[in-house]
């Protein structure tokens, strides 16, 4: 016969584990779900008030027969679409030949389809172009930027075998001590919380090499919540103004202060 521990330790097997590994499944495959509705949730006004904005000002353009210049894109993308070498660019791409893209991680799809057919134009020509910018910072997604755009796709239109990736992995900006908290940081990140993931990809060159080597500081400090406050916001604030004042005492000026 069985003994006591061995028969709770299979009723365990057969009815607590199965359940358990059922509710494991279902927060994995859920769970995405339920962390995106709560944050729109929290945004759901904002999102309200900005469709009001949005409504208001398309029926403005219409009125006053205007249009923005951010919406340029979108209509030079439809003038462009489907087109080798687009009319509309046909006397810039006669004048110029090498193109320079800049901050390229703030660029959108629907722009890079419209600089794609000047770009490709000059590189079958035998002129090198060049586009410029940091994937990671792709995150922001500012100006609709898209983090696939700058890793996979230029190449993919390009042709790898016509296109070269040079790393400026040299920080000219910041302090010894920084840099190497920086590299030391989102390494460890990385590889803890995401590896074999996209993110480790767009991390993968994220270590950059010292030029600057006076020493600086860097200084991290966590704050937990009080049950008697509602935020832990105010413990930062509190503890940041005197900080500052500790670098008052050491006679760093407040014009070489600044808080992001």
């Amino acid at each position: 016969g069985w003994t006591a521990d061995e028969s709770i330790q299979h009723w365990l097997d057969d009815n607590v584990m199965p359940a358990y590994e059922e509710i494991i499944r279902y927060f994995q495959l859920e769970g995405p779900k339920v962390a995106a509705c709560q944050i729109l949730l929290k945004q759901y006004h904002t999102f309200s008030l900005l469709l009001y904005f949005i409504q208001e000002l398309k029926a403005y353009k219409e009125e006053q027969n205007i249009l923005l210049l951010s919406d340029s894109p979108k209509l030079l993308n439809g003038i462009i679409a489907g087109s080798d070498t687009p009319f509309i660019y046909e006397k810039a791409g006669s004048f110029y030949k090498n193109f320079l893209i800049d901050e390229f991680q703030d660029t959108s799809l629907l722009q890079w389809n419209n600089f794609k057919p000047l770009v490709l134009n000059s590189i079958d020509q035998g002129y090198p172009c060049a586009v410029v910018g940091d994937v990671k910072q792709s995150i922001y997604r500012w100006r609709g930027g898209d983090l696939a755009l700058l890793q996979k796709k230029v190449i993919h239109d390009a042709g790898s075998y016509r296109t070269a990736i040079k790393q400026l992995n040299t920080n000219y900006r910041s302090a010894e001590t920084l840099v190497q908290f920086n590299n030391t940081f989102f390494d460890f990140i990385t590889h803890q919380f995401f590896s074999g993931t996209e993110v480790s990809d767009i991390y993968a060159d994220v270590k950059q090499h010292v030029f600057h080597h006076t020493k600086g500081e860097v200084q991290v400090q966590f704050f937990a919540k009080d049950g008697n406050k509602s935020d832990w916001k105010e413990d930062a604030l509190e503890s940041m103004a005197k900080y500052i004042e500790l670098l008052q005492e050491k006679k760093i000026p407040l014009s070489e202060i600044a808080i992001l």
